[in-house]
């Protein structure tokens, strides 16, 4: 894990020489030697470790790998949507071919139609999180994707770009 040197305002810094110096006070005995609120004291003990204050005022922080985009989660709805779109073509009389029989074809639909709902399901809830404009609802669009499986996810793909 990486970690990256975070910067804390001055009565945090206060809070923690004082807890590190002094570490049988009560929140209550460091707010008032500090000036500030017993809560105050508490979130800034509860996030940061005195033992760990350099004497630049800074703290190592972890810092989190960059999590996946939405954008990152759309594509994988978009091949799910193009995968049904072949294998509806195929199986229904597409181009004749003597590489993918009707049942390859069915299967690969089927197993799209199964994966798309749940792709979904990931991209709404990740759009969610991020406070996204367009927030989906995470029920409805599953749930049309998996009952009306090619033209669910078309809409979804059209609503959401």
């Amino acid at each position: 894990m990486r970690y990256e040197n975070k910067q804390l305002t001055a009565k945090q810094q206060t809070i923690l020489y004082k807890k590190r110096d002094n570490p049988g006070w009560s929140n209550t005995r460091i707010a008032n030697a500090v000036g500030c609120s017993d809560s105050h004291v508490s979130e800034t003990l509860r996030n940061y470790d005195p033992e760990k204050l350099n004497d630049d005022g800074t703290i190592p922080v972890p810092v989190e790998p960059d999590k996946e985009s939405a954008g990152g989660r759309l594509k994988w709805v978009i091949i799910s949507l193009c995968a049904q779109g072949w294998g509806l073509l195929y199986a229904f009389g597409g181009p004749s071919t003597e590489a993918v029989t009707a049942d390859q074809a069915l299967l690969v639909f089927g197993i799209a139609w199964l994966i798309a709902p749940v792709v979904i399901f990931a991209d709404a809830q990740l759009q969610h999180k991020e406070y996204a404009s367009y927030r989906p609802n995470r029920i409805v669009w599953p749930t049309i994707a998996f009952c009306v499986p090619t033209l669910g996810t078309l809409y979804y793909v059209v609503k959401r770009a």
